[in-house]
C-alpha cells in the first residue's frame, strides 16, 4: 500500500508540474501576440483585411485568455482548492488554445499577399507642395516601393496652411509617412499658394534633398495641374532634377483633363 500511495503522489506532483508548464507557455504565447499585434499594428493595417477587427479580437483574446492563465497559475502556486479552482481550469485550458489557434490562423488567412515589384530604383524622394499631396497622389506607390526595399524620402514645401489648420496638417504628414513607410519626410514653410514667389527656395530645398539622397527616381506634381503651387513645384523639381535619369509626375484631384498617364503600378 505505501509503495502505491508513494507512486500515486509521485503521479499527482508530475502531473501537477506539467500543468503549471502548460500554463505558463500559455501565458508566454499570449503575451508574445499581444507585443506582435501592437509592435506591427501599422502593417496590420496595411497589410491584412478586417485589420481593424481582428486587432481588437486578438488583443481582447490575448489579455483575457493570458490573465486566465496567470490566475490559475496563482491558485496552483497558493494550492488553493476553492470553488473557483475548477471554473479557472475550464476556462483557461482548452478555451485558451482554441483562442491562440484562432488568433493565429486568422493572422495567417486574412493577410493579403502582395507581389512586390521587382525594381533596380532604390533610393526615391517624393516631391509635394501641400501636406496630403504625396499620400493622396501616390502614397499606394510608395508603401508598395518600401515594401520592396527601396529607401524614400518625402520632401514637402508649406504646411498647408491655406487649406487647413498649418499646425495640425505638417503632423498629419508625418504620420501618414511613417504608415506608409517613408524612411523620413522634411517640411519646409514656405507660404502655401504663393510658392511662385519663392520658386528659388523651392528649386534649391529640392536640389539640396538630391545631392543628400542622390536618388534614382523622383516623383513630383504635373505641369497638367490647376494648382498654381504645384506647377511651381513641377517647375523646379525639372530644374533641379536635371541629372536624374526617372522623373515621373503623380496624378493630382487637381490635374487637367491634358494629364495622360503613362506609367502604372498595381
Amino acid at each position: 500500500m505505501r509503495y502505491t500511495c508513494s507512486n500515486t503522489r509521485k503521479m499527482s506532483v508530475f502531473s501537477t508540474g506539467i500543468e503549471i508548464i502548460g500554463h505558463i507557455a500559455a501565458t508566454a504565447a499570449f503575451v508574445v501576440l499581444l507585443v506582435y499585434i501592437n509592435f506591427y499594428r501599422r502593417d496590420l493595417r496595411r497589410t491584412t483585411r478586417q485589420s481593424t477587427i481582428l486587432y481588437w479580437l486578438v488583443s481582447t483574446a490575448s489579455v483575457v485568455f493570458g490573465l486566465l492563465n496567470v490566475a490559475r497559475l496563482f491558485h496552483m502556486m497558493m494550492r488553493s482548492t476553492d470553488s473557483l479552482a475548477p471554473w479557472l481550469d475550464l476556462l483557461s485550458e482548452y478555451p485558451s488554445v482554441i483562442a491562440l489557434s484562432l488568433s493565429i490562423i486568422m493572422l495567417i488567412r486574412l493577410k493579403v499577399t502582395l507581389k512586390q515589384p521587382k525594381i533596380k530604383q532604390k533610393r526615391i524622394l517624393a516631391v509635394g507642395a501641400h501636406p496630403d499631396d504625396i499620400e493622396i497622389a501616390c502614397g499606394a506607390t510608395m508603401a508598395k516601393f518600401h515594401d520592396a526595399g527601396a529607401v524614400i524620402w518625402g520632401l514637402v514645401m508649406t504646411r498647408g496652411e491655406r487649406g487647413g489648420n498649418g499646425e495640425v496638417r505638417p503632423h498629419e504628414a508625418r504620420d501618414g509617412a511613417e504608415f506608409l513607410g517613408l524612411d523620413q519626410i522634411k517640411i519646409l514653410d514656405l507660404p502655401d499658394t504663393r510658392l511662385n514667389e519663392h520658386a528659388a527656395e523651392v528649386r534649391e530645398a529640392i536640389e539640396a534633398a538630391i545631392r543628400e539622397l542622390d536618388p534614382d527616381m523622383i516623383f513630383t506634381h504635373s505641369v497638367h495641374d490647376l494648382h498654381q503651387d504645384h506647377r511651381t513645384v513641377y517647375e523646379a523639381t525639372l530644374q533641379a532634377a536635371r541629372n536624374c535619369s526617372t522623373l515621373l509626375c503623380y496624378e493630382s484631384p487637381s490635374v487637367t483633363h491634358e494629364f495622360i498617364p503613362t506609367f502604372f503600378v498595381q
